[in-house]
């Protein structure tokens, strides 16, 4: 209706040339350009009074706004108002999430994406996010809140930097207040993976490479509005002119920009050759002839102008082109095909098959034009596609580029002096020495190769990466296995180095296999690296303590009789109980299981902690928790019990999993298949009190170190043949399996009454509590470990089902 009219000559619209426009719709986002006369908005009023009728939608005259020109009078604005019943506005003002306004936007409108990501980057600098997290974030959210803003406004490039600051400052640092060490460049960081990267979009390069999808349009002349109003006020837009007089326009700069950077990836596809100039259009490569004239005849260059000169009955004229060009321009054109069919020439992107031009294509192209040179000796596809955890790659990552924090690395910056090992305290403390040159280290190696059938041969070059070339001779699966082995070995020496540093203990290098160990298995590479010995390597490792340093307690071991209680028989059967405690403050949940065999006989039992947003996530978690501990030391045939209903009834399918739930169902049910669970069973808390009890203790902190040291200081006396235990490969969690034998009596004091009571529920089983009868030994209580008698002054009030 508003077309009819204007072509009528009621409503007289924006013209610039011979260009008019009258309206941009978008859904139900319209904006009008009329010329400012009582005569046009009256007929504009009738053809919205006329659209309500047929379509009974009204026009929000609330929400609509009418402007002027500034010299337009002031009554005269006041009548049109009035007539069209619409307020007067004022400039700028958002038109589908662009600032519309005259002349340059606004700095403090500008800064707005730089508030909107402050708001988002406070909020996780409070989570507990690792690194490879923050990659994922700053991809993900950050990089893409001001693409809107890039795409339709063009921003300053101090604003960008500002920006760009904020989301390396995130990125490095730790917590909310606490700012990070830089350890490599954010331009390195800003590369692609697999050039040594971490795949962080430059913003600079965004913001020019938004434009690109504009480019082909432009210069293919579409019949678009903005192409032809483009086309109007600038009538020579070619790539290789001279673009500072068009790039002055603020609306149109970045397009421009984008035009001049991206000139040397752009051709033009020759159909008839009639609107190609040969001298100065790029046809043959991507750029213009003119550039190179060492390869042309000059002496003929004004006989012909056009490609079309060049062409006779649809093929090239070549006794014409073998007089004007030299060798290397002849074979070019030789090779392309002209078409049968008379078409236009066409500007594609030269460096697409297709010859379409996008935005990542773009960003691609700046990126390598403008990046430093890459070392490639280094394999970083193969480091990305380990099967392992992302903070490791993360590590990793690191290691190859040569920026651990090491007191060597830090004293070349001047933040501290160069330390001595904190291990073996025999060299000093560089990355050289903590993963190869330490005894520590050597030992680890050594007995990692050992375990894996495999001789290294990376470690007298693995500053080059040279450590994924390991295994090139074994099939791919195993290969990969035991990369990932090596991988986690390099990250276990790393976090076991730290914790010498900074809490003065370690671990010993068998407890770092049993971690290389638990990683791989839960990363479902275990088997792939040793598929024939995987119960022989877990259950011969020697117990090791992961909570109180390096104790070793090599004269323990498992007896090879016993280990038939950790198995499944094909006559038996194992029950599991669990049970979850979550707290909705701190969103912390504490796991507890433990299992009984056919005899119902407890023979292992443990707890953790994990952070769930609700109490059913936390139910599920214990569960899936269960089969997966059960999974590692291959018991199957099981039953698994819960005093929570809801559970429960989803994994028998009585219910719907929840969305937030629905993938840590299908993990659980996978694992019931693979462990042959039989049945999903409900039961009372009454039934459920020690589980309940191990689940309170995930929610509190570890139970003292100490305690658990006196207690190994008394059982390494005591013979192999007399107890049967060993610790699991997991942090504060036990795996007991008593003979119940009575080896010794010692007496425990007063001041370890407490931390016996905080530990009777984790490492008692089949213990047996007993409280003297007579009144003047009332006060006396006698509690028996591992068939070991234990007094105590006061009596200990252990639940029921202890």
């Amino acid at each position: 209706m508003i077309e009819q009219e204007v072509d009528n000559g009621h409503i007289k619209a924006f013209k610039y040339k011979n260009l008019c426009l009258s309206h941009l719709f978008f859904a139900d986002d319209i904006i009008l350009m009329l010329k400012c006369c009582s005569k046009t908005y009256g007929y504009l009023k009738k053809i919205l009074c006329l659209y309500s009728s047929i379509t009974n939608q009204n026009i929000n005259l609330e929400k609509s706004e009418c402007f002027f020109p500034s010299d337009y009078p002031k009554s005269k604005r006041d009548g049109i108002c009035n007539l069209l019943g619409i307020k007067e506005g004022v400039l700028p003002f958002k038109y589908l999430g662009a600032h519309i306004n005259k002349g340059k936007t606004p700095i403090n409108i500008q800064r707005q994406i730089i508030n909107k990501a402050k708001k988002r980057l406070d909020f996780w600098a409070s989570k507990n996010i690792t690194q490879a997290g923050k990659v994922v974030l700053l991809n993900s959210v950050v990089s893409s809140i001001p693409i809107h803003a890039l795409a339709t406004t063009w921003i300053n490039d101090a604003v960008v930097k500002d920006y760009v600051k904020l989301a390396r400052e995130y990125f490095w640092k730790f917590g909310k207040k606490k700012h990070g060490l830089h350890l490599v460049r954010w331009k390195r960081i800003s590369l692609s993976r697999h050039n040594g990267g971490l795949g962080i979009r430059d913003l600079k390069l965004v913001k020019i490479s938004i434009h690109a999808k504009r480019i082909l349009p432009l210069l293919n002349r579409k019949n678009i509005s903005w192409v032809n109003l483009l086309r109007l006020k600038h009538a020579d837009i070619h790539p290789w002119n001279n673009a500072s007089d068009m790039s002055k326009s603020r609306a149109t700069k970045g397009l421009f920009i984008a035009l001049c950077k991206l000139r040397e990836g752009l051709k033009i596809c020759i159909g008839n050759g009639q609107s190609t100039n040969i001298w100065k259009d790029p046809w043959i490569d991507c750029i213009p002839i003119e550039k190179w004239p060492t390869f042309i005849n000059v002496n003929r260059m004004n006989e012909v102008s056009k490609v079309c000169d060049l062409i006779h009955n649809k093929y090239w004229n070549w006794p014409l082109i073998r007089q004007m060009f030299g060798e290397e321009p002849v074979n070019s054109i030789s090779q392309m095909q002209l078409p049968i069919i008379d078409k236009k020439d066409k500007w594609i992107w030269a460096l697409n098959k297709k010859g379409k031009l996008n935005c990542k294509g773009a960003y691609n192209f700046l990126k390598n034009e403008s990046s430093e040179a890459i070392d490639n000796s280094f394999n970083w596809r193969l480091l990305w596609n380990l099967k392992i955890l992302p903070k490791i790659k993360f590590f990793l990552w690191k290691l190859v580029q040569g920026r651990l924090p090491t007191s060597k690395w830090l004293s070349m910056l001047k933040i501290t002096s160069e330390q001595d090992c904190w291990i073996c305290r025999e060299g000093k403390d560089n990355i050289i020495h903590i993963f190869f040159e330490c005894s520590f280290a050597a030992k680890l190696w050594y007995n990692l190769e050992s375990v894996l059938s495999y001789k290294f041969e990376f470690r007298d070059r693995w500053l080059q990466g040279k450590w994924a070339d390991e295994g090139k001779s074994l099939d791919n699966e195993s290969r990969m296995g035991l990369l990932n082995s090596i991988a986690i070995g390099l990250w276990c020496l790393l976090k076991n180095m730290n914790e010498a540093c900074f809490k003065s203990k370690y671990a010993g290098y068998n407890t770092l296999i049993c971690r290389i160990l638990v990683e791989l298995n839960n990363v479902k590479q275990l088997k792939k690296c040793m598929p024939p010995r995987v119960e022989s390597v877990i259950t011969d490792i020697p117990v090791q303590d992961f909570n109180c340093g390096n104790i070793s307690l090599e004269n323990i071991h498992v007896l090879s009789d016993n280990r038939d209680k950790l198995h499944r028989h094909n006559e038996t059967f194992f029950t599991a109980y669990c049970d979850a405690a979550w707290l909705k403050s701190s969103n912390k949940a504490g796991l507890g299981c433990h299992f009984l065999n056919e005899r119902n006989e407890a023979f292992m039992k443990g707890f953790s902690s994990s952070f769930t947003l609700d109490v059913l996530i936390a139910e599920l978690k214990v569960i899936w928790w269960c089969l997966m501990k059960a999974d590692l030391i291959i018991i199957k045939h099981l039953k698994i019990f819960s005093d929570s209903k809801i559970p429960i009834d989803i994994l028998n399918n009585y219910m719907k999993a929840p969305w937030n739930a629905k993938d840590l169902v299908k993990d659980i049910l996978y694992l019931g298949q693979k462990l042959n669970v039989m049945g999903w069973f409900f039961t009372g808390r009454e039934n459920n009190t020690m589980a309940h009890q191990l689940a309170y203790y995930g929610l509190i902190e570890s139970s003292s170190a100490h305690l658990a040291l006196e207690l190994w200081k008394v059982f390494g006396n005591c013979s192999a043949n007399s107890c049967f235990w060993r610790m699991f490969i997991d942090p504060f969690y036990i795996v007991i399996s008593p003979n119940v034998i009575p080896c010794k009596t010692y007496n425990l004091y007063h001041s370890f009454s407490q931390e016996v009571m905080r530990l009777s529920y984790i490492v008692t089983v089949n213990c047996s509590i007993s409280n003297k009868s007579s009144d003047h030994r009332r006060e006396y209580g006698c509690i028996q470990i591992f068939g070991v008698e234990c007094m105590i002054n006061d009596p200990l009030p252990l639940p029921h089902g202890a």
